[in-house]
């Protein structure tokens, strides 16, 4: 006589797989629809960093190069252009358009009507109104991430502010306050 043993395998009901698969459906739109934003978030970081960098550069050789030689190297009614490739590094021309990151720097006239260019102040100056214009320069930085000739033409028009950055640094010549100033 012969003994047949039946083996009952065990599987997963159709529920229970339409729920499996439900449950990483959701998971699955989900992490794909936070792949763009993590995207711009990078792209933003990045910006941020060689922006920065930028920023640097110019600022120290502001503060470390002789005031009256710095204004000489301005040209074009007190503008600098400056090129910059995708890393921060500075190009000498414009790179034959292939540039990534513009830099408009102007050194501001105290007596210039744009008074968000013009105007100087410092932590706790609003009560002692010192006339130091001959001693404190504002250098403006204005920086665009746009490539190429969009950069140059947002710096140009200047007035949205949304397509480039604008940050200042105040450079003085060391000269030592005169005496009779008093607040």
């Amino acid at each position: 006589m012969k003994i047949f043993h039946q083996t009952i395998s065990r599987a997963f009901s159709l529920i229970e797989v339409v729920f499996a698969l439900g449950i990483i459906a959701t998971i699955g739109v989900t992490m794909i629809g936070l792949l763009p934003s993590g995207f711009k978030n990078v792209k933003e970081a990045g910006d941020l960093a060689v922006i920065s960098r930028i920023l640097q550069s110019i600022s120290s050789d502001a503060l470390t190069s002789d005031w009256d030689e710095y204004e000489e190297r301005f040209s074009q009614g007190g503008k600098l252009w400056q090129y910059y490739d995708d890393q921060g590094n500075t190009l000498d021309d414009k790179g034959a358009q292939n540039h990534i990151y513009t830099a408009l720097v102007q050194i501001a006239d105290p007596a210039s009507s744009d008074s968000s260019i013009s105007t100087i102040s410092l932590p706790g100056d609003e009560s002692m109104q010192l006339d130091r214009s001959k001693d404190l320069r504002k250098i403006v930085i204005r920086v665009s991430n746009l490539p190429g000739e969009l950069g140059v033409a947002a710096l140009k028009r200047s007035d949205n502010r949304s397509e480039f950055s604008e940050h200042s640094v105040v450079i003085s010549n060391m000269s030592p306050a005169l005496r009779d100033e008093s607040p």
